[in-house]
C-alpha cells in the first residue's frame, strides 16, 4: 500500500487515501456494478411511476366515487326534506281541521249555554213574577179576608147592637 497525500476518499475527506492494487477483473465489475445500478435505478423508476400513475388513478377513482355518493346521499337528503315537508303540511292541514272544528263546536256550545241562560233567566224572571203576583194574590186575599172580618165584626156588632 502506497500513500498517497494527494487523493482522499469520497465517502472519508478527512482519512488518507491508500492505493491498493487490483486485477483488471474488479474494475470490469464496477463497471458492470454502474451499468447494473442504472438498469436498476430505471426499472425503479419506471416502477414508481407506475405507482404514482396508479396512485393518480385511484385518487380520481375515489374522489369520482365520493362525488357519486355525495349526489345520492344529497339526493337522499332532499327526499328526506321532501318527505318531512309533506308531513308537516299534512299535519298543518290536521290543526287547521282540528283548530276549525274545536272553534265552531265551541261557538254552538256557548250559543247553546247563552240560550240556556237566557231561559233560565227567562224562567227566573218568570217565577219571579209568578211569585209577585202569588205573593200580591195572598195580600189580596188577606186584605179581602180582613175586610170580610171587618165587615163580620161591624155586622155582628150591628147585631148585638140591634138586640140590646
Amino acid at each position: 500500500m502506497i500513500e498517497n497525500n494527494n487523493n482522499k476518499c469520497v465517502l472519508h475527506p478527512n482519512n488518507k487515501l491508500k492505493l491498493l492494487c487490483f486485477d483488471y477483473n474488479f474494475y470490469q465489475e464496477l463497471i458492470e456494478r454502474i451499468q447494473n445500478d442504472h438498469i436498476i435505478l430505471k426499472e425503479s423508476n419506471d416502477t414508481f411511476e407506475k405507482i404514482q400513475s396508479q396512485y393518480d388513478n385511484d385518487i380520481n377513482l375515489l374522489k369520482n366515487e365520493f362525488k357519486k355518493i355525495h349526489a345520492r346521499v344529497s339526493f337522499l337528503e332532499l327526499d328526506f326534506e321532501k318527505q318531512l315537508s309533506t308531513n308537516l303540511e299534512n299535519n298543518s292541514f290536521k290543526n287547521k281541521i282540528i283548530t276549525s272544528s274545536i272553534e265552531n263546536d265551541n261557538k254552538i256550545i256557548s250559543t247553546i249555554l247563552n240560550n240556556n241562560n237566557n231561559n233560565n233567566n227567562n224562567n227566573n224572571n218568570n217565577n219571579n213574577n209568578n211569585n209577585n203576583n202569588n205573593n200580591n194574590n195572598n195580600n189580596n186575599n188577606n186584605n179581602n179576608n180582613n175586610n170580610n172580618n171587618n165587615n163580620n165584626n161591624n155586622n155582628n156588632n150591628n147585631i148585638e147592637s140591634a138586640n140590646e
